[in-house]
């Protein structure tokens, strides 16, 4: 049985596992792509599935689109890291010149 198709019947512990592996890999793998190779994705999965019925190509485009939502708030999360650092060097800077500058002025 694959991961992506619906099945009332519970999978047991290895196809669970099974699952569980290939969607970390899929998530991995999803995460090391471009915006441009992600957005080629979503329109391959809309687009370039005759086989499955619309709806499934919906949900899988829409896997793709989380994927870049995902990619983008970790961006997002990096860069707010790297402004906080910068202004917490900034702060210190500026409060050593405001020393320097305070004890220049007492000699």
């Amino acid at each position: 049985m694959k991961c992506d198709e619906t099945n009332s019947t519970p999978l047991s512990e290895i196809e669970r596992r099974d699952c569980r592996n290939k969607i970390e890999w899929e998530v991995k793998d999803d995460l090391r792509k471009s915006y441009e190779h992600l957005l080629d994705d979503i329109h391959e999965e809309l687009l370039c599935h005759p086989e499955r019925h619309f709806e499934e190509n919906i949900i899988h485009a829409q896997k793709r689109l989380a994927s870049v939502q995902v990619k983008s708030t970790m961006g997002m999360e990096s860069l707010m890291k790297w402004t906080i650092g910068i202004a917490a060097v900034s702060l210190i800077m500026s409060a050593i010149a405001l020393l320097l500058a305070m004890l220049s002025s007492h000699n």
